[in-house]
C-alpha cells in the first residue's frame, strides 16, 4: 500500500503542464504519405517547403509517423534513395496486405499474441511522415541554424505526437564509412537511443516501435532490451551533444514521473524513479531526479544513524509504508533499492533483517520481466554491480529460480553485464540451469544479443555447449545477430548445424511442435519458423526470422544452401516464400549451383 504522504501529494497535483511542449517548440512539419510514396529522391526541408509539399501537422488531419534512422553518407541521409525506397515499399506492402507487422519472436514465446498494427491503421490519405531531412531546416544561415537547433530540441514533442514510431534500418552500406548499417548499428547511436527514450517516456500515448528492415519484414521492437541501452552510452559524432541529450532526457523523465503521480500510477512512478539512472542517465553528466515528494520528517539524526536516515528518506520518496510491505505490483522495497543501486539503503535493509532473497511476486509487463526476481537478479540485470557485490557478500542466493526458471546468471547475460557474469560465476552460479523453454545462461546471452556477456562466458567456461546457439541468436536477437554469429563461429560453432530437438527436451519440443501445428490455423512469424524448424540450418533461421544482416557472415563461413530441412525446403525456397530481397534469393540460388558438386558432410546420427 502507498504511504499517506505520496497519495496526498498526488491528489494535490493540479493538471500538470507537459514539460515537453510549449511556446519554444519548432513547428512540426510533415509530408503526407500520398506525396511521400511518389518520391524518387530525397529533397531537403527548404526544397520541399518551396514546392508546397510540407504541411504543419495537426492531429485533426490524421496520424503521424516518426521515422528514426541513420544517415547513409556524411553529408546526405540517403544519397541513392535506398533507405526511403524500403520504407515506401514496406508501406505499400502493409497497405496492400502482402506483408504485416509481426510481433517479436521472444515476446510471442513468453507472453503470447498481442495486437499488431493492421493495414487499416496506415491509410495513406491520413498518414503524415516526420523525417529529419524533410522536417528540420537544413540550409546555412543564422535563421535556419536557429530553427534547426529549436527543432532538434523539439524532437521529444514530435515523438509524443506521433502514433507510429518507425526504426528504418535495412542493411545498407554507408557511402563514406564503407560499413553496413543495420538495426544493430542504429541501436548503438546515442541520438537514436534518445529518440527511442522519447517514445518510452512520452506522456501523450504509449504506442509501439516498429522495426522496418526490408520491404517485407516489419517487427515490433521487444521492450525487454531497452533497459540496458542508455542514451549516454551510445555513440555520438559530436561528443558535445551529450550536454543537450542530458537536458532533454532530464526533462522527459521529470515529465513522466509527474504524469505517473497525477494518474496515480504509483508502481510505475517507483519503477521509473529507481531505474532512471541505469536506463536513462548513465554516462550523462546529470544528476538523477530526487526529492519530488515533499513533507519528509524524521526523528533520526543523520549524524548518528546515516543509513537509517537514508532508508527513511527512501521510503518517503517511494511512498512505501515500511521496509517489509510490497506495493500493489508485488515489489518489495529491497528490489527497488537494488534497481537504484542505493547500497546505503540496501545495507540498512539488510541490517534490519529484511530477507535478502525476497522476490517480486508479479511479472513486470511493461518491460517483459518475469515474476520472482530477487534484488540480486534485478541489480545484475541493470548493471548495478556495486549492489551486486554487496548482495553477494551478504550471501544472496545466486541460483534462486525466477518466473522463467532462470537464475541471476540468466539476467546478467540478458543485461549484457560481463562484470556481473564474472562475479556470479565466481560465486558458483549454475552455468547449466535452464530457463524456459530450455535455455542456459549462455543461450540467453545469444538470444538477447549480449555480445560482451557471451565473450565473458566463453572466457570463463571455454567448454560451454554451442549446440543450437547459432539458431537461438538468429531466432531471437534480430538486428544484433550479425556480431553474435561472428563470435559463435570464432568459438567453433557449426555453421551448418541442423536444428533438432527431441522429446527429452520438453520445453523446446512442445514449443516448436505446438507452434508448428498452430501455423496451419493461425500463422505468425513464430509459427512459420516453428513449422520449418526441424533440420533447419542457421542460414534458414536467419531468413525465417528476418535477421538478414547475418546472411553474408554465414555465407562467408561456408554456410551451405543445398541442405534441405524436414519440409524439403532449401534456404533459397524459404527466401522466396518470405519475399526476401532479390539479392538474397539470387545469392542462395547461385551458391547452391556452385556447391551442387561439392562433397556432402557426414550426416549426424541422433536418437
Amino acid at each position: 500500500m502507498e504511504s499517506a504522504s505520496l497519495v496526498q501529494f498526488a491528489s494535490a497535483l493540479g493538471k500538470h503542464r507537459d514539460g515537453l511542449s510549449g511556446n519554444n517548440t519548432f513547428v512540426m512539419y510533415t509530408v503526407l504519405a500520398d506525396a511521400f510514396l511518389q518520391m524518387t529522391e530525397v529533397k531537403m526541408h527548404e526544397e520541399l517547403a518551396d514546392a508546397g509539399v510540407l504541411s504543419e501537422f495537426d492531429e485533426s488531419l490524421g496520424k503521424a509517423m516518426f521515422v528514426s534512422h541513420q544517415w547513409l553518407s556524411d553529408t546526405h541521409p540517403d544519397p541513392d534513395f535506398q533507405q526511403l525506397k524500403v520504407l515506401q515499399d514496406a508501406l505499400r506492402n502493409i497497405i496492400a496486405g502482402t506483408s504485416s507487422i509481426s510481433q517479436a519472436l521472444f515476446s510471442e514465446v513468453v507472453y503470447g499474441r498481442r495486437r499488431c498494427f493492421t493495414a487499416a491503421d496506415f491509410a495513406p490519405g491520413h498518414l503524415h511522415i516526420w523525417y529529419d531531412y524533410f522536417s528540420i531546416p537544413q540550409s546555412g544561415g543564422h535563421r535556419a541554424s536557429h530553427g534547426r537547433q529549436t527543432a532538434i530540441q523539439s524532437i521529444p514533442t514530435y515523438v509524443a505526437r506521433c502514433e507510429f514510431f518507425v526504426v528504418l534500418c535495412p542493411a545498407l552500406k554507408h557511402r563514406d564509412q564503407k560499413r553496413t548499417l543495420s538495426h544493430a548499428t542504429w541501436g548503438e547511436r546515442g541520438w537514436c537511443r534518445t529518440e527511442r527514450a522519447a517514445r518510452e517516456l512520452s506522456t501523450h500515448r504509449g504506442g509501439y516501435i516498429i522495426i522496418v528492415e526490408s520491404a517485407a519484414h516489419q517487427t515490433l521492437l521487444w521492450a525487454g532490451l531497452s533497459m540496458r541501452d542508455a542514451p549516454g552510452e551510445g555513440e555520438f559524432t559530436l561528443d558535445g551533444d551529450r550536454v543537450l541529450i542530458g537536458r532533454m532526457v532530464t526533462q522527459m523523465v521529470w515529465s513522466k514521473l509527474f504524469y505517473y503521480l497525477e494518474h496515480k500510477q504509483f508502481h510505475n512512478y517507483r519503477f521509473l524513479l529507481n531505474l532512471q539512472t541505469a536506463q536513462y542517465f548513465r554516462a550523462l553528466d546529470v544528476e538523477p531526479i530526487d526529492g519530488l515528494v515533499p513533507g519528509f520528517h524524521t526523528e533520526t539524526d543523520p549524524s548518528v544513524d546515516c543509513k537509517g536516515f537514508m532508508l527513511e528518506r527512501f521510503l518517503h520518496q517511494n511512498g512505501l509504508r515500511n521496509i517489509f510491505a510490497r506495493d500493489a505490483a508485488g515489489w518489495p522495497p529491497i528490489c527497488f533499492a537494488a534497481m537504484s543501486n542505493d547500497v546505503v539503503v540496501l545495507q540498512a535493509l539488510l541490517d534490519r533483517k529484511v530477507d535478502i532473497n525476497q522476490a517480486t511476486s508479479k511479472p513486470e509487463a511493461q518491460v517483459n520481466l518475469p515474476a520472482k526476481l530477487t534484488a540480486l537478479a534485478i541489480a545484475v540485470l541493470v548493471r548495478n554491480n556495486e549492489a551486486v557485490e554487496l548482495l553477494l557478500c551478504a550471501r544472496a542466493d545466486v541460483n534462486y529460480k525466477d518466473g522463467f526458471g532462470g537464475n541471476a546468471l540468466h539476467t546478467a547475460c540478458a543485461g549484457n553485464n560481463p562484470h556481473g557474469v564474472r562475479l556470479l560465476c565466481h560465486a558458483r552460479a549454475n552455468l547449466n540451469q535452464q530457463a524456459m523453454p530450455g535455455m542456459s545462461p549462455f543461450m540467453i546471452s545469444c538470444a538477447c544479443g549480449s555480445r560482451r556477456a557471451m565473450k565473458e562466458m566463453l572466457s570463463l567456461n571455454p567448454d560451454v555447449s554451442l549446440r543450437h546457439c547459432l539458431h537461438v541468436a538468429l531466432m531471437f536477437a534480430g538486428g544484433g545477430s550479425a556480431d553474435l554469429v561472428s563470435v559463435l563461429l570464432a568459438a567453433q560453432a557449426n555453421v551448418n548445424e541442423q536444428f533438432r530437438v527431441q522429446i527429452q527436451e520438453p520445453g523446446w519440443w512442445l514449443l516448436m511442435n505446438a507452434m508448428g501445428v498452430r501455423h496451419r490455423v493461425s500463422p505468425s512469424r513464430l509459427t512459420l519458423l516453428a513449422y520449418h524448424h526441424y533440420d533447419a540450418t542457421p542460414l534458414m533461421f536467419s531468413i525465417l526470422s528476418g535477421s538478414l544482416d547475418s546472411v553474408s557472415t554465414l555465407l562467408s563461413a561456408r554456410a551451405r544452401v543445398d541442405i534441405r530441412n524436414y519440409r524439403k525446403k532449401t534456404a533459397s525456397d524459404l527466401a522466396r516464400q518470405m519475399l526476401a530481397p532479390s539479392w538474397l534469393i539470387e545469392v542462395c540460388s547461385t551458391k547452391g549451383e556452385q556447391d551442387a558438386d561439392a562433397p556432402a558432410e557426414s550426416d549426424t546420427f541422433c536418437i
